[in-house]
């Protein structure tokens, strides 16, 4: 079922991704003054100010050169204030810069441990390396894919990872050792997405050959294969109190009861499916090819489309128009969820996130390249971003 609702548009606001380095500059007395950008787009008009840095006796001063209204206030350490018109915006910048990572490979992927001393990044030339959340160091290398891998994650131990790549294949991977004790095969196209069943003796996996193929990891084994009309982007499981009883349940399958399978594809569909008896659930027709997917809480999730379109939907009533806003039109290319927050990523390297209960909007700063991934710690305490530039940054 196709709808239509009005969507709530969001400025793009946006601070030179060095600003803090050259307030630090001047602040250390390196320099006497510097000068950083800012800029407002909303409604198709863009305004842009410099604002220069510099001392006053012991306080570091930002002016505006010009007069197009725009301010920018530091409100603590890593966060700035951008004032425009009656309006207040909030920019938050990264907080750890890894110094012990550098890469030369666009990222593609990145997964936290369930624990989150470890981060799990895939890249463009078929790596996948596992690295400390302290400070990037490379705690293992991985033999990766052929090509280009296009999705990592953490099993729920923290030791395992699986990963799946535009070779066709997924391949599991131990975080202990770097042995790959099972590789899964059957996709005709490029593996796009991943989501793993409970501790993951099952994983979904999804593929632009129109299908999503559901895995026992132990035998290797395809158990089932729901079918799409278009490439799939994306997939998550969504858990329901509405536990179905099935007595036909296959021996391979595993904490399968009270999911919920949700997937997004090229055509813009996103369908739903319950896990246990295969029944297709509801199916929505959007505006443009679904790119990404991400559970929010219990049966809440939101969708990213390629026009730039978020969304926030109920799989129990997919036909009923729920939040909808656009920063701009550029791809959606991450998203990660708490119940009270939703982090989002795009090819304009302007990430930011929404209140939840508000819908207002905050501005992730300090990033020159696209993002390209985005995962929040399961506390909800920090967001891991990379982009294409091999760049990993904590906010």
């Amino acid at each position: 079922m196709e709808w239509e609702h009005k969507m709530e548009s969001i400025a793009e606001v946006s601070v030179q991704p060095s600003v803090f380095e050259v307030v630090n500059d001047v602040s250390k007395g390196t320099v006497t003054s510097e000068t950083f950008w800012a800029s407002h787009n909303a409604e198709g008009k863009t305004v842009y100010e410099d604002i220069d840095v510099y001392r006053r006796g012991d306080e570091v001063v930002m002016e505006p050169v010009g007069f197009t209204g725009i301010k920018v206030v530091r409100e603590s350490r890593h966060v700035l204030v951008l004032k425009y018109k009656d309006k207040e915006y909030k920019l938050r910048f990264p907080r750890k810069v890894y110094s012990r990572y550098s890469s030369d490979r666009d990222l593609t992927s990145v997964d936290v441990s369930p624990k989150g001393e470890l981060i799990v990044v895939g890249d463009n030339s078929g790596g996948v390396q596992v690295l400390s959340s302290i400070d990037g160091e490379v705690r293992r290398k991985l033999c990766g894919h052929l090509i280009h891998t296009t999705c990592v994650k953490f099993f729920a131990s923290g030791e395992v990872v699986i990963s799946a790549g535009m070779d066709l294949q997924l391949k599991i991977w131990s975080v202990v050792d770097g042995s790959n004790p099972r590789t899964l095969m059957g996709h005709k196209g490029t593996v796009n997405d991943i989501a793993l069943v409970g501790r993951g003796r099952n994983v979904l996996s999804a593929a632009s050959d129109a299908t999503v193929k559901l895995w026992e990891c132990g035998s290797a084994q395809c158990i089932h294969t729901f079918k799409l009309t278009a490439p799939v982007n994306a997939i998550i499981l969504l858990t329901t109190d509405d536990v179905t009883a099935s007595n036909g349940i296959s021996e391979f399958e595993f904490e399968t009861a009270g999911k919920i399978l949700v997937a997004g594809a090229d055509d813009g569909r996103i369908v739903a499916w319950n896990l246990v008896t295969k029944e297709q659930l509801g199916e929505l027709k959007l505006s443009s090819i679904v790119t990404k997917l991400c559970p929010i809480a219990g049966t809440q999730f939101a969708y990213g489309l390629d026009n730039g379109e978020v969304g926030i939907l109920d799989v129990r009533s997919l036909e009923r128009p729920s939040v909808k806003f656009v920063k701009s039109s550029a791809r959606i290319t991450a998203l990660t969820a708490s119940e009270t927050r939703l982090v989002i990523g795009s090819d304009d390297n302007l990430p930011y996130e929404i209140a939840l209960q508000s819908s207002i909007p905050t501005y992730l700063g300090g990033l020159e390249n696209p993002v390209t991934g985005a995962i929040m710690a399961q506390n909800g305490s920090s967001v891991h971003i990379i982009t294409k530039s091999g760049v990993i940054r904590t906010i």
